[in-house]
């Protein structure tokens, strides 16, 4: 019995890995610790929301955007790290935060400010989960699900900050072993497998519930993989596959066949996956069984022995449809699997002589990005990336692990044969015959013994006649004719006995011509070929005639165009066209002083265009070349080539010049004169090709081989894909210094603001990672700023090209090619806007343009202080000045008075009352400029006083509210002293009244904060009570004037903690301004007192402020001059309303600020 069923097993493996083909090469790029990868073996793969790509590893977290690798690791003295530094889950919440389970532990990250938050093990002094070993993390809307080997723990994600919910409470036996997977169902309900079964969760009822199962189930299950299904969930279990059904709680259990399991005893099922083709796959210990329902039959699809990987915690190897419904298994040692929708299965393993193929044999994970692009993570080689969109050509290449494939990977000659099969030359291993309907090859290799074969290994031409007969140029065994169809070969080979021979064994180019007649070109010179009778004419290169071909090296393919001319390339005589008539040649050689001739001597390639032009590939560029007027264009690398030895230059259906270089393929226009280049990323063998191994096929496919296979390409499948970059700033450097992300010790200390970049011992930081923040602001001498920025594209190749601009700097885009930085020097302070956008590597800009808006603070000269310095300077001088006027003014007059009074007796009363009242003026002049000057200045000083004690501890939005008063204040400083020299005009009759239409309400707000400080001080509360917009018509300096002093005098004489409200009323006439205060009052008697001039009311304020009492008599005199009249009244002990009246603006569209 044991016989037979070892005898059944290895049948079916036998037939089971007879479907399976190693198919069409897959090529893979891939990360290594090379590239920064913190350690080599990958047990889980995410790409986050923002796009970045995250790699756990056993040696830490690794944050990958497209260029660049960050590496976080574990720090025992700081909480704000990664718990531990095995990485083997990553999911990400609905607020985009990320959650890492590992061995130790679960951690919470916030990108944006990189905080970490341990969550570990219980303990007495602090609660946590209920064992650190994370087998399986779950984010749902409103709890983070975590599974250990020690029960089942959530976290609560409403509460804004994490906090571990307990569900000791939940009665359940079970729940405390080892979870094994978690699942959601169509609503939104949890199943959890444990070893002790499987459970429910109501989201609605936030209650749990055991599944018992009857029947055939007995004893312990372990449930190890859940997949819901409609109606019904598939469980992978300890006692085989179940299906159930929850709304019936009726179960079909289904066993694999006791032949097909490597162990009879075992039941197991590790992992269940329906997929959306309604396939059915069981993954277990002997491998990978698809299952049909229908007719309970069980059918191995691959055989992988599970040699598990004890490493990790999870035990089942990865099983994973992408978004074109094929799935990838991967294996631990027998590579990576993927099953077509058609139930095509392929095996891919790794090469150890190909770096493109798959980087190891054990596979620990698999995922897809956003973009289509495969992530496989393996143990011990780093990740293996496979991105089906980059490989825009098909690729032939030698696979020592398939039989059928490439003889050679080198690569000399190619010929497509009109029956669609493809005749490929190589290096040392004769020629390969492919077909592609069948996928087969078969092989023509020299046999030294075997007179019926190809006569050398190296195959360096291949051409097809006109009867369908092959003629292999070889590198030292001659010609060689094939017959397809009798498969005999025919040699032609050197005989130095015999003129009439081959002029060299080593054949380069074949050409029949339109008379049937064979052109031979060889290292040692051209030969014309009877096929009739079978003699070769030998074309020489001789001094002595200079009509001779120019070098003996025929290298080029030969080329007859329709006047009866054969072009030719040689390897050191340049460009050479012989007359077919009278069998001369012209040579075409570089000069170097002569720029408009061929640009090299060793010509690899000729294409003539059906209008007559000629395109020449050189050793130095591509050459265009007109032989009407022998006028040569080149072209070489700064014109967009990428490489100038131009081995094969083939043209497409739509006329572009598709060309072989040394450093990929090269796509021309030639309208346009544009380079389109690809390299290896794109799927070329390699980017180093072969001279000679060019050949366009009577499909339209042209072949290119090189020196690791051969490139087929399908020019018009080649469709220039969509832009879906991402683009990112990720990295922000101030005077070449990158700029951190700020740690929460710092952040907690200091209160920096947000967006601010700050310098701390020599190193910069920011609150939020660069790539989160929208803005920044910079002190002036940071103002030396660079930046990194990456597309976080898988098809991140290196080729895509950036364009940047600084709004308020460039006045246009900058081209930055593929540089992905840019740096600015000694910008200005200001605002500006750096925008980065990408464009692909087919000329298609980016839709997405990242920004950053950056505010540079001013230097210390544009400084508030600064600035106030030189207003009080230059008010200082124009106090002096005016000073100085005023007493050369007043000498004169005296003066002139005096000799007036000597002169004229009769009139000496009515000069000295002159005389009096010029200095009662002058008296009263000095009492007003005390008075007024004396309040203003004080705000100004106590404002400038509060900018000095609190400018370090004030926040810049402080500081400039403390300029922005200290600077109305001196501008109102400059309007008194300009009212004063007019109040002393209008006492000799020169004031100019000008009258205009004014808004009241903001004169008022105006002054109300010129003395808000002075009223601060005394801790009195002054309010703006005119509700709305009033427009008045009079001298808007002059009613500034009056407010001002009824508000200093309200201020003055209201007790501390008292109130001086402004009100006013309106009629259709006049509008009444009231200033009311709480303060001393005033008696009765001195009310008559204040507006006389000659009866001096002065009494000290409530915290014993000086004053003359002129002001009053200053803001009668400009009410009544504003037609207006000036009213009071007061209690003692109650407070006073000082109140005057203006007249109305009856047109408020006019009215000015």
């Amino acid at each position: 019995m044991i016989r037979l069923r070892l005898f059944c097993i290895l049948c079916l493996f036998i037939f089971s890995s007879g479907i399976i083909d190693l198919g069409t090469e897959l090529r893979f790029r891939r990360i290594t610790i090379n590239d920064g990868l913190s350690l080599s073996s990958v047990y889980c793969i995410y790409q986050d929301s923002k796009g970045f790509m995250w790699f756990g590893t056993e040696d830490g977290l690794n944050k990958y955007d497209g260029k660049n690798i960050t590496i976080y690791r574990p720090d025992q003295q700081d909480t704000n790290s990664l718990s531990y530094r095995w990485i083997e889950h990553i999911v990400e919440d609905i607020r985009h935060n990320l959650w890492f389970g590992s061995r130790g532990g679960v951690t919470w990250f916030d990108p944006k400010t990189e905080t970490f938050r341990q969550y570990i093990t219980s303990s007495p002094e602090k609660p946590g989960i209920s064992n650190d070993t994370i087998t399986k993390l779950y984010a749902g809307t409103r709890f983070i699900w975590i599974g250990t080997m020690k029960g089942l723990n959530r976290i609560d994600l409403n509460s804004g900050v994490p906090e571990i919910t307990s569900i000791e409470s939940v009665d359940l036996k079970g729940l405390d072993t080892r979870i094994q997977d978690i699942q959601p169902d169509n609503e939104g309900n949890l199943w959890i497998g444990t070893d002790s079964g499987l459970f429910y969760y109501s989201t609605s009822s936030d209650t749990f519930l055991k599944v018992n199962f009857t029947g055939e189930i007995t004893g312990s299950l372990t449930v190890f993989s859940i997949f819901p299904v409609q109606n019904s969930l598939w469980l992978g279990t300890s006692q085989g596959l179940i299906r159930y059904n929850p709304a019936s709680n009726q179960i079909n259990s289904y066993q694999i066949p006791e032949a097909l399991r490597l162990d009879p005893t075992d039941h197991t099922i590790r992992k269940v996956y329906q997929d959306r083709n309604d396939r059915l796959w069981i993954l277990t210990q002997t491998g990978l069984f698809q299952f049909k329902e229908s007719i309970n039959k069980f059918k191995l699809a691959i055989r992988s022995t599970d040699v598990s990987n004890s490493l990790s915690i999870n035990t089942s190897k990865p099983l994973f449809e992408d978004s074109h419904s094929t799935l990838w298994f991967g294996s631990f040692g027998n590579g990576l699997y993927v099953i077509e929708p058609s139930g095509k299965i392929f095996q891919y393993q790794n090469n150890p002589g190909n770096p493109q193929s798959l980087s190891e044999n054990s596979i620990n994970c698999i995922y897809e990005d956003r973009s289509g692009v495969l992530w496989f993570g393996t143990f011990g080689a780093g990740i293996s990336i496979f991105d089906p969109y980059a490989h825009k050509f098909e690729l032939m290449k030698q696979n020592s692990l398939d039989p059928n494939s490439l003889s050679s990977q080198f690569i000399w000659s190619v010929w497509e044969d009109i029956d669609g099969t493809i005749w490929i030359g190589t290096n040392n291993r004769g020629v390969n015959h492919y077909d592609p309907v069948s996928n087969t090859f078969e092989y023509y290799d020299h046999n030294p013994g075997d007179p019926n074969t190809i006569s050398h290994p190296s195959v360096r031409e291949i051409y097809q006649d006109s009867k369908g007969i092959l003629w292999f140029g070889t590198d030292g065994g001659g010609l060689n004719r094939f017959d397809p169809a009798t498969k005999q070969f025919t040699h032609f080979q050197f005989d130095p006995n015999n003129p009439n021979s081959i002029s060299n064994n080593s054949v380069r180019a074949v050409l029949e011509d339109y008379k049937g007649i064979f052109w031979i070109g060889t290292r040692g010179g051209l030969n014309k070929f009877n096929p009739e009778t079978g003699n070769f004419q030998r074309f020489l290169h001789s001094e002595a005639d200079p009509s001779s071909i120019s070098h003996n090296f025929i290298y080029s393919n030969l080329y007859q165009d329709n006047q009866n001319r054969l072009w030719l390339g040689t390897y050191g005589g340049g460009l050479n066209i012989m007359d077919m008539k009278t069998e001369t040649f012209t040579a075409y050689l570089y000069d170097v002083e002569a720029p408009n001739i061929i640009s090299d001597n060793i010509v690899f390639s000729v294409f003539e265009e059906p209008e007559g032009t000629f395109w020449i590939g050189t050793n130095s560029g591509l050459n265009k070349f007109n032989p009407e007027t022998e006028e040569i264009i080149h072209f070489g690398l700064e014109d967009g080539l990428p490489n100038e030895v131009i081995y094969g230059v083939l043209p497409d259906e739509s006329r572009n010049l598709w060309m072989s270089t040394n450093l990929g393929i090269s796509k021309f226009n030639p309208e346009l004169l544009t380079f389109k280049n690809y390299d290896v990323n794109d799927g070329l063998q390699s980017n180093e090709f072969n001279g000679g191994a060019f050949h366009k096929g009577h499909s339209g496919k042209l072949y290119f081989g090189g020196v690791y296979g051969l490139n087929i390409i399908f020019p018009e499948k080649i469709i220039p894909q969509e832009n879906e970059y991402e683009l990112v700033i990720t990295k922000l450097e101030i005077l070449g210094t990158e700029v951190e992300v700020l740690p929460i010790s710092k952040k907690i200390r200091n209160g920096i603001p947000a967006n601010k970049v700050i310098e701390e011992d020599g190193r910069f930081y920011l609150q939020e990672n660069i790539s989160y923040t929208d803005k920044i602001i910079l002190d002036y001498k940071h103002r030396f700023v660079s930046f990194e920025f990456s597309t976080l594209t898988s098809h991140n190749t290196g080729k895509e090209n950036y364009a940047y601009m600084m709004e308020g700097l460039d006045k246009e885009w900058l081209m930055a090619g593929n540089r992905n930085y840019v740096s600015y020097a000694n910008m200005r302070d200001g605002v500006y806007t750096f925008k980065v956008k990408a464009q692909n590597p087919d000329g298609i800009w980016s839709d997405s343009v990242a920004t950053l808006n950056i505010i540079i603070t001013p230097p210390t000269w544009k400084t508030w202080w600064f600035i106030l310095l030189e207003v009080m300077l230059a008010t200082a001088v124009v106090v002096f000045i005016y000073y100085y006027l005023l007493k050369v003014k007043t000498t004169r007059i005296l003066k002139q008075q005096y000799e007036h009074i000597n002169q004229v007796n009769k009139k000496l009363e009515e000069s000295e009352r002159d005389l009096k009242e010029l200095n009662a003026t002058k008296d009263k002049f000095f009492s007003i400029i005390s008075h007024d000057l004396k309040n203003p200045f004080g705000s100004l000083l106590s404002i400038t006083e509060m900018i000095e004690q609190n400018f370090k501890s004030s926040t810049e939005e402080e500081n400039i509210t403390g300029i922005k008063k200290v600077h109305e204040s001196t501008r109102h400083i400059y309007n008194l002293l300009d009212n004063l020299l007019t109040w002393s005009k209008s006492q000799r009759g020169k004031l100019s009244y000008e009258p205009t239409d004014f808004n009241l309400t903001n004169v008022v707000q105006v002054n109300i904060n010129l003395h808000k400080n002075q009223a601060e001080k005394k801790g009195i509360t002054l309010t703006n009570g005119l509700g709305e917009d009033l427009n008045a018509f009079g001298d808007r300096d002059m009613i500034s004037t009056v407010i001002r002093n009824l508000v200093t005098n309200a201020i003055k004489f209201t007790d501390p903690e008292g109130l001086v409200t402004l009100k006013a009323v309106r009629n259709e006439k006049y509008i009444r301004v009231s200033v009311i205060d709480n303060g001393t009052g005033i008696s009765e008697e001195n009310q008559n007192k204040l507006f006389k001039i000659d009866e001096k009311f002065k009494c000290n304020g409530t915290c014993n402020e000086k004053g003359t009492g002129l002001g009053l008599i200053l803001c009668k005199e400009f009410v009544e001059m504003n037609g207006g009249e000036i009213m009071v009244e007061s209690k003692l002990s109650e407070g006073s309303t000082f109140s005057f009246t203006i007249p109305c603006n009856t047109d408020p569209e006019s009215s000015s600020g």
